[in-house]
């Protein structure tokens, strides 16, 4: 399977990921619980405009350009593999310091939330730096490409 196609075909989970969350977050008692907290929007978010939108960009431009050689096969897997693994972690953690920051909203211990959610807001913005890495050697690699 080439880049182009891995970075399609994983587009397309994460667009039925954003998706299945779209949807769910209609429901009732679910869109109440997910108002308490920030973060189930921010991972709604992510999951669909860096997983779906960008992803997908992506391997577009790689389907675009297949018959060219990529600059560096090793770069564009580093970039695949990072953004990846920075977007399902984000998009994870989102959901589990989101959980709790609106269970502790509804208990009415809003002053713990801070607290509660700061070891996973850490991991959150390592994973996005992780996100921002990839998409800096996947963007890198295909100029480089497009530009020989």
């Amino acid at each position: 399977m080439t880049l182009g196609e891995k970075f399609l075909k994983t587009s397309l989970i994460y667009f039925i990921i954003g998706i299945t969350m779209g949807v769910l977050l209609t429901v009732k008692p679910i869109h109440d619980f997910a108002l308490q907290s920030p973060l189930f929007a921010g991972a709604h978010s992510h999951i669909n405009l860096i997983g779906w939108v960008s992803m997908a960009i992506f391997g577009g431009i790689h389907m675009l350009i297949k018959d060219k050689p990529l600059h560096s096969e090793k770069i564009g897997n580093m970039g695949f593999w990072l953004l990846n693994s920075g977007i399902a972690i984000m998009y994870i953690l989102m959901l589990i310091a989101g959980y709790i920051g609106s269970s502790l909203s509804i208990e009415g211990n809003g002053a713990m939330i801070d607290a509660a959610t700061a070891p996973y807001m850490i991991l959150i913005m390592v994973s996005g730096i992780v996100i921002a890495i990839g998409a800096y050697l996947t963007a890198y690699n295909l100029f480089k490409t497009v530009s020989t």
